[in-house]
Formats: C-alpha cells, sequence, structure tokens
C-alpha cells in the first residue's frame, strides 16, 4: 500500500501543476511568436515584466555561465530533463548553482522563454527550488536556479538504500511542504 502512496500523490501532484499552467495560459491568451531579441539596453526589468520583483533575480550574460559551467563541460552535466540538459555550476562569489539550458530543438522563442521565467519567478517559495535568474542571447535560452545539496527528492523515494532515510514524519512533512507550494501557486 505503500508503495502505490507515493506514485499516486506525484501524479496528482502533475496533474494540479499542468492544470495550473494550462488554466493561466488560457487566461493570458495566445500571444505571437516573438522574432525579435532582447534588447540588453532597455531596462531589464521592464523587458522581463518583473517589475518590483526581488532585487535577487539576475538576468546573467551568456559569457558569466560559460565560465560557471566550465563551458558546459561534461563533468558539471547534472542530467538531462524535458527542458534540456542540466549542470552544475559555480559563479565567482563562490554561489554553487543549477543551469538548465533549453534545447535547441525545442522551437521555444524569446516570448514563450520570457513568459516562463515570469511564471517561476512568480513561484518563489521556501518549499520551491529558487530561480536565480536567466539568460537569453542569441539562440540561448537558460535558466539559472539555486543548487541543492542532497539532488532531487526523487532519488530518495525511488532508491532502495536512500529510501530508508525518509521516515514517515520526514515523507509527511515533505507532503505538507509541497500541498503549501501548490496553495501558494494557485494564489498567484
Amino acid at each position: 500500500m505503500i508503495k502505490d502512496v507515493v506514485p499516486l500523490l506525484a501524479s496528482i501532484i502533475g496533474l494540479i501543476i499542468s492544470f495550473m499552467l494550462i488554466r493561466r495560459r488560457r487566461i493570458k491568451g495566445k500571444g505571437s511568436q516573438d522574432k525579435t531579441k532582447m534588447n540588453m539596453k532597455e531596462d531589464e526589468t521592464i523587458v522581463w515584466g518583473l517589475e518590483g520583483r526581488s532585487s535577487e533575480f539576475m538576468i546573467y550574460d551568456f559569457s558569466q555561465v560559460l565560465e560557471a559551467t566550465d563551458n558546459f563541460s561534461e563533468e558539471n552535466k547534472l542530467g538531462q530533463g524535458g527542458f534540456g540538459p542540466v549542470y552544475k555550476g559555480r559563479f565567482h562569489d563562490r554561489l554553487e548553482i543549477a543551469v538548465k539550458r533549453l534545447a535547441s530543438h525545442s522551437g521555444q522563442g524569446f516570448t514563450q522563454f520570457k513568459n516562463e521565467v515570469q511564471l517561476i519567478a512568480k513561484l518563489q517559495h521556501t518549499n520551491l527550488v529558487r530561480l536565480l535568474g536567466c539568460c537569453s542571447q542569441e539562440e540561448e535560452k537558460i535558466l539559472i536556479y539555486e543548487c541543492l545539496p542532497n539532488k532531487s527528492l526523487d532519488l530518495f523515494i525511488f532508491d532502495e538504500t536512500r529510501r530508508a532515510l525518509l521516515n514517515w514524519n520526514t515523507r509527511l512533512a515533505i507532503i505538507e511542504g509541497i500541498a503549501q507550494g501548490l496553495v501558494f501557486a494557485s494564489a498567484l
């Protein structure tokens, strides 16, 4: 029975998030494909629609991302997601980051990428991974997150060895945190 609860819970959470994203897209309407590139000389907060947001959110230059990830070296590759590859990196201030690089074959234009950044930036919560910033230059579209030391929750849920580290009190606390994050996200 316990083995059935975790996948069921993950499925329900996935459906709720999908529903919220679809609902948000319908409300905003369909945007046309933006054929222009971002002009970095414009006020970046206005271009990105992030007025009044935390000053912690940054628009990074591609050269900064290249340096932080050692030119997207294979040693720094953490994995591959639906968005594209994910790399570990470190900025000069010693801040460890996770860099999601949009797959070039995705066909996502700047407008769609900008909308995604705006949505994720609004979802900042203690129970969600923090988006630190982004980068969009030429064909490169990159999201920069805080790097979590314990990796992903699914490693602890589905790995036989690590599963024992999560007792039921810890699991319930995680589920409560996820629920709080969803309530927070749905209130936006």
